[in-house]
């Protein structure tokens, strides 16, 4: 890594500089001298070491999913921010609600075999590359696969849509790649890109009319839609390219590679502005969506966040771990979903982890919690046989029910209104209204 390399040219540094010392400083003096070198040295350390802990600080886990023991293969943002989007190790797409970790629904795709996922800007459609060669798109409301689209001769590993959604490019394992017509379900284009290797991944750029095509091979290219035409290729990478993007305006791209590199490009001019250099290969990267950094993540389940404008380390999420499969920000920048090897999927919040508030008024152990969709209440169930509706800003309860036998398992408010639905253990769901008690 940079920094890792600095600290070398800081100890060849240090080495000349304690020999010219020697020259120059009466043999007398010379200890004294060395001991002050040393507490410099070890304040420089200790500096470092402080700066670190300031890095890690900085981002703390929000929510964590178990899906089981099998590697996550991709996990996403709804376009709301408050579902997760989950391509699980058995292949099935699974959708979580964040605010409470609480599983929605389950799409399985056993006979597709789903290994690429790809989430439409709508958030009401997914789509699939599978082990069967299709492209499948699903409604997230359903169990159903909504169209199949045949044209692949090999697994379909890879895919991305530009940004209005129209288009949908598709890369297989045999170096093809096929543009779709989302409305029409039909294929475009379909295109041999690279000859003996697949293709690792794809991105559009932000005008939708250049596609960038990363191969197992190492190559990277650029070529126009609908025609696919070759603009030009960079050269910087020696091993599969696992992850690409361009930044929101389009000037700057972004790849990682299995030979551990990100490189930071002014593609236009093939320039190369930026190299970082981990110690493991580079699983994933994603842009910041309003600010110039990216978030890594490696096969040694290393998360850090970088400068895009200077390459520099910003924030050190996780030093080391399970792979991290995808990784990606939601709408604002201001959390970051992680997929990993260990069948978990992790969400970390930009900020600082408080204790805020507590509520008192349950006489027994709290069971079930929901938000007001304007945050400005929270709902609680409790064994004590009672539903509480608390204001946040007062921490007073504004309504207690006493729910008699219907203890409640699960409870949420409706959006925008001020109803809510309880469900309970004698097998009946209730409708509310807060505003009558």
């Amino acid at each position: 890594m940079i920094n890792c390399q600095n600290e070398m040219q800081y100890g060849v540094l240090m080495k000349n500089l304690f020999v010219f010392i020697r020259k120059i400083i009466p043999e007398k003096s010379w200890c004294f001298v060395f001991i002050i070198l040393l507490l410099c040295l070890f304040s420089s350390t200790a500096a470092k070491e402080e700066d670190s802990e300031k890095l890690k600080k900085d981002y703390f886990l929000s929510q964590s999913l178990k899906l089981g023991k099998k590697p996550v293969q991709s996990a996403v943002f709804s376009p709301n921010d408050q579902q997760a989007v989950i391509l699980s190790g058995s292949s099935s797409l699974e959708i979580f609600r964040i605010q409470n970790g609480k599983r929605l629904r389950v799409i399985s795709s056993y006979e597709h075999k789903a290994i690429s996922l790809v989430l439409h800007a709508g958030g009401k459609l997914a789509v699939t590359g599978g082990q069967d060669d299709t492209v499948r798109i699903w409604s997230t409301d359903q169990s159903t696969a909504q169209a199949v689209m045949r044209g692949h001769l090999s697994a379909v590993s890879v895919l991305a849509l530009n940004t209005g959604g129209e288009i949908l490019a598709s890369g297989s394992l045999d170096g093809t790649v096929i543009l779709w017509n989302m409305k029409e379900h039909e294929l475009l284009k379909s295109t041999k890109v690279i000859g003996k290797s697949s293709i690792k991944s794809l991105a559009f750029h932000p005008n939708g009319r250049i596609l960038a095509i990363g191969g197992e091979d190492g190559s990277l290219q650029f070529r126009s839609i609908p025609e696919m035409k070759l603009i030009t290729t960079l050269s910087g990478h020696k091993n599969s390219i696992n992850d690409l993007e361009f930044n929101p305006r389009g000037d700057l791209f972004v790849s990682g590679s299995e030979d551990g590199k990100v490189i930071i490009w002014d593609w236009k001019v093939k320039k190369q502005r930026s190299k970082i250099n981990f110690e493991d290969a580079v699983s994933t990267i994603s842009i910041h969506p309003k600010l110039a950094e990216i978030v890594v993540g490696t096969a040694g389940g290393r998360l850090e966040t970088w400068s895009l404008a200077k390459g520099t380390l910003l924030h050190q999420i996780t030093e080391s771990g399970p792979l991290i499969s995808s990784t990606g920000y939601d709408r604002n920048g201001s959390r970051i979903i992680s997929a990993l090897g260990d069948g978990t999927v992790e969400i970390w919040e930009n900020g600082v982890s408080l204790h805020l508030k507590t509520f008192s008024g349950h006489e027994r152990i709290v069971e079930s919690l929901d938000f007001s969709s304007n945050n400005k209440f929270l709902i609680s169930s409790s064994s004590d046989k009672s539903v509480r509706i608390w204001d946040l800003k007062t921490n007073i309860t504004v309504y207690n029910y006493d729910i008699g036998n219907h203890r409640v398992q699960d409870l949420r408010f409706a959006p925008g209104s001020q109803q809510f639905a309880t469900a309970g253990t004698d097998s009946s769901v209730i409708i509310w209204d807060a505003k009558d008690g």
